[in-house]
C-alpha cells in the first residue's frame, strides 16, 4: 500500500473511530436516561402503601350485661353511664343503704339498700341494691367493673325486693336467689370488621397491580439496557480492531517517510 492509500485509510479510519465514540456516548446517555427510569420505578414502589389487615381489636367493644331469672340483657351506653353515676355514690351511712355482714358465710361485707331512697333506675324500673365487699370495706365503694382504679366490691345486685335483716341473716343466699348479676363481655361488630376486611382485600389486590406493573416497567428497561450494553461491547470491539489498525496505518505511514526522505536527500 502505497503512501497515499495509506494516508487515505488512515483518515477513514480515524472517522470511523469518532463515529464509533459518538455512538458509543449516546448508548451511555440513553443507559443513564434508563437507570433514571429504574430508579424512578423504584421511588414509586417505596411510595406505595402496604395496606395492613384489619385487626378484631379496633372492632371490639365492651358491652355491659346483667342476667335477671336466667335471661341476659344488655345495656345501653346511655343506661349504663346512669346507673354508673347512680352507683358511684353510693355509702353505708346515707342516701338510703346500710352495711352488714353475712352472718352464714363469714366473709365480706355488704352494703344494702334500706328503703326506697336507696334504689336506682334502670330503664322504666327501680331496683334495690346489694354490694358485695371481699376486703371488708362497705363505705364510698362500688363494683371494680365501673371503676378500675377503686379498690371495690366483688358483686352487686339488684332485685325488686330488699334485702330484710329480720328476715335473713345470709344476705349472699337471699340475694343470690332470683337476682339480677352483672357482667362485662367484649363484643367483636362481625359486619363492620368483615367490611374492614373486604376492603383490605381490595387494597391488596390494588397493591399486587402497581408492583405488578412497576415489575413489568423494570424488567423491559432491563432488557433494553441488555440491549444497549450487547450494542456498546461491539462498539468496543470496534474500536480496539480501529485502533489497532491505526496503530499499523501509522507504522507504514512513518516508514513511507522515511523512505521518501532517504531517497531523496541521499
Amino acid at each position: 500500500m502505497g503512501l497515499a492509500a495509506s494516508q487515505a485509510r488512515f483518515l477513514q479510519c480515524t472517522a470511523r473511530q469518532t463515529n464509533v465514540e459518538y455512538q458509543g456516548q449516546q448508548i451511555n446517555n440513553a443507559r443513564t436516561i434508563l437507570a433514571n427510569k429504574s430508579a424512578n420505578a423504584y421511588n414509586e414502589m417505596l411510595t406505595l402503601k402496604v395496606p395492613t389487615p384489619p385487626s378484631q381489636a379496633d372492632f371490639t367493644t365492651v358491652q355491659y350485661a346483667f342476667k335477671n331469672n336466667g335471661t341476659k340483657y344488655y345495656l345501653t351506653a346511655a343506661q349504663y353511664n346512669d346507673l354508673y353515676n347512680q352507683l358511684k355514690n353510693v355509702t353505708s351511712s346515707t342516701n338510703g343503704y346500710a352495711g352488714v355482714t353475712d352472718t352464714e358465710n363469714k366473709t365480706g361485707s355488704y352494703i344494702y339498700s334500706t328503703d326506697a331512697q336507696g334504689k336506682v333506675t334502670l330503664g322504666s324500673e327501680s331496683f334495690f341494691v346489694v354490694f358485695r365487699s371481699d376486703a371488708g370495706s362497705d363505705s364510698s365503694t362500688y363494683p371494680k367493673s365501673l371503676n378500675s382504679n377503686t379498690e371495690a366490691v366483688s358483686n352487686i345486685w339488684l332485685r325488686s325486693s330488699a334485702y330484710d335483716p329480720t328476715q335473713s341473716d345470709n344476705i349472699g343466699k337471699d340475694y343470690n336467689n332470683n337476682a339480677i348479676t352483672f357482667s362485662t363481655e367484649e363484643v367483636v361488630n362481625e359486619a363492620e370488621y368483615e367490611d374492614a376486611y373486604n376492603q383490605y382485600k381490595y387494597e391488596q389486590y390494588l397493591y399486587e397491580q402497581e408492583i405488578q406493573n412497576i415489575n413489568a416497567k423494570t424488567s423491559v428497561i432491563l432488557q433494553q439496557d441488555k440491549v444497549l450494553e450487547l450494542q456498546l461491547k461491539q462498539l468496543d470491539t470496534e474500536q480496539t480492531a480501529l485502533k489497532t489498525e491505526l496503530e499499523a496505518l501509522d507504522k507504514v505511514i512513518g516508514d513511507h517517510v522515511e523512505n521518501e526522505f532517504k531517497t531523496f536527500g541521499g
